[in-house]
């Protein structure tokens, strides 16, 4: 369109800087402008990029020349911008239901452990109106905030059974991935976006290869599902640090996240107060953002015991205390072995005996990726965003706490099971760059998803697990036997397979008597007055427990096997002979 008696100027950004015109400051000639200044009978009015920042609207005909295509209107050109966000967000939401659905056939080929199964039963009461869980005793950490919910809303539609547990392990995964994929994408755009949700996705799932190795992203409720409320918050720190709602949203988020998950406190806390208290010595001040970030994570502590006190005094359920403790100096060189070993293993890349082995390359690989990224954040950690020292300093504080706590041990590669998640976000935005040519786009794309894609479609392709348990709870219900004891890692398990039918109540041998086992556990299960308990299910490989109870009840009046277990049948009730309930201490 020509224009008369109007002066065309350039607007150039510079970097670090506001738009300026070529007379402000030297242009170089590798910049390109980013608007454009229109001139005319001594005004001033704004083109391109910047004209709705000026506030000036554009000359007349002048957004007709931008939008409309060369064709005319009604060429369908102009539709395409929202065509093409359809297109995307159909894009998304179909790989999301793909994950899912793949996430479901991996959830298949493990059995749920009894922690699980303890879970499903809260979740079933929970449900059912029980909404403070009075009367259970429950770990060293709930999952009120998060895990227990997505258990509820799976029991509402398949009801107390395996498939609810299968399906809300596949749904707290799928949460973890997507909350991932979004820090991961922050900032890049086009195949860049898509390259790095595959990169988040290869990463998490790397320890479903190893089938020693599976429950720890698939199987167990446990702190992978915490790293949520990290992830929310570093979106809200990155995407809306001065928005004047971000800090108590954060403060809320950690506050939920501490009361499910004492992890929260540990680590998440602790990273975000770093990160921000570094920002704050860098600009020598305490009137920002940063400084109502630090007060917010610090101030979700005493909110999260303040909700809880008043929980308690409204009859909620109560908690084995955390055993969180320093260790020992000398035993903190052990404890970094330990790590590393557990570090390896929730990777996916340490197999059974320690040997390197063929379903633990893409383990190792997977761990020397975010290695590298771990690495050069700190190489530039001056230029890095906020949300990427986040993800450096969580993982470092994670790794630390872990290593000099009493709780580093061969048995507890979960409480480590965040940093993966972590990490695969981490990889995704330090190796994969925020834009890829288009070019190199076609080239790329073949690797990358068959790195994510077929290890995820080699697990998924396997057969279902029988579970372990699964003859014992089909002996009881063929027999007609419905309510009686058992050992823990028994009694959820074949709770959960029948549907609450055949009801077993978790004991421990122990001084030679028979104790209810405190922990998973609701105290009104061990009243005789409202429970009958008439048989014991004994495991063969276990002779001491089934020694200590025909010494608590006597001779059993008859004896069955099924399977691995030994079941001896009395015609009383052995509640009563069952030790009162002694509360550990709780929280």
């Amino acid at each position: 369109m020509a224009r008369r008696d109007t002066d065309l100027v350039a607007v150039f950004q510079m970097p670090g800087n506001s738009p300026c015109s070529p007379g402000d400051r030297p242009i170089s000639a590798s910049l390109k402008p980013v608007g454009y200044w229109y001139t005319q009978a001594g005004e001033r009015r704004s083109g391109g990029q910047h004209a709705a920042d000026a506030g000036a609207a554009p000359l007349p005909g002048e957004s007709e020349a931008r939008e409309t295509p060369p064709d005319g209107p009604g060429s369908g050109e102009g539709r395409r911008p929202r065509a093409r966000r359809a297109g995307e967000a159909l894009a998304w939401a179909a790989g999301a239901a793909a994950l899912l659905f793949v996430l479901v056939r991996v959830a298949r080929t493990v059995a749920p452990p009894a922690d699980a199964a303890s879970l499903a039963l809260q979740a079933h009461d929970l449900f059912h109106g029980n909404v403070l869980l009075h009367g259970w005793l429950v770990g060293d950490v709930t999952f009120y905030t998060f895990e227990l919910p997505v258990f509820a809303l799976a029991e509402a539609f398949f009801g107390l059974h395996v498939a609810a547990v299968q399906a809300a392990m596949a749904l707290i995964d799928l949460i973890v991935a997507a909350c991932g994929v979004a820090v991961a994408v922050t900032g890049s755009r086009g195949t860049a976006r898509a390259g790095r949700a595959v990169v988040v996705v290869a990463v998490i799932c790397a320890p479903d290869l190893v089938t020693a190795d599976r429950w720890l992203a698939i199987g167990l409720p446990d702190h992978t599902g915490t790293t949520v409320f990290l992830l929310l918050g570093c979106l809200l720190v990155d995407r809306a640090l001065d928005w004047r709602w971000t800090a108590p949203l954060l403060c809320v988020l950690l506050a939920a996240g501490q009361f499910g998950d004492a992890t929260v406190r540990y680590v998440d806390v602790p990273a975000i107060v770093i990160v921000c208290a570094l920002q704050i010595a860098r600009t020598r001040t305490l009137r920002n953002a940063d400084s109502a970030i630090v007060v917010a994570a610090l101030g979700s502590v005493p909110l999260s015991l303040a909700v809880r006190v008043v929980m308690r005094h409204l009859g909620a359920y109560q908690m084995v205390a955390r055993p969180t403790t320093l260790a020992p100096v000398s035993s903190w060189p052990h404890g970094v072995a330990v790590t590393w070993l557990q570090l390896r293993t929730v990777f996916g890349a340490q197999a059974p005996g320690g040997l390197l082995a063929g379903d633990t390359l893409f383990g190792w690989a997977c761990l020397l990726v975010v290695a590298v990224a771990f690495g050069w954040t700190l190489w530039r950690w001056r230029t890095a965003r906020r949300v990427d020292q986040l993800l450096v300093v969580a993982i470092a504080v994670n790794l630390g706490v872990y290593a000099v706590s009493t709780i580093a041990s061969p048995l507890t590669p979960q409480e480590i099971t965040g940093v993966p998640v972590l990490g695969a976000v981490l990889a995704a935005r330090a190796l994969m760059p925020a834009a890829i040519p288009r070019r190199w786009a076609a080239a790329l794309a073949a690797p990358v998803l068959a790195a994510a894609l077929v290890p995820l479609g080699l697990v998924a392709a396997q057969t279902a697990t029988i579970a372990y348990r699964q003859p014992l709870a089909t002996w009881l219900q063929a027999h007609g036997l419905r309510h009686g004891l058992a050992m823990y890692w028994d009694a959820p398990d074949v709770n959960l397979m029948t549907s609450g039918d055949v009801q077993l109540r978790a004991v421990i041998a122990e001084d030679g008597k028979i104790d209810p086992f405190e922990w998973e556990t609701e105290n009104a299960w061990y009243n005789p007055a409202g429970h009958y308990a008439n048989f014991v299910a004994c495991v063969r490989s276990y002779p001491l427990f089934s020694r200590t109870a025909e010494h608590v009840f006597g001779k059993p009046a008859s004896i069955r096997y099924a399977g691995n277990w030994v079941i001896f049948i009395y015609h009383r009730n052995l509640l009563k002979q069952v030790s009162p309930v002694v509360l550990p201490p709780t929280q």
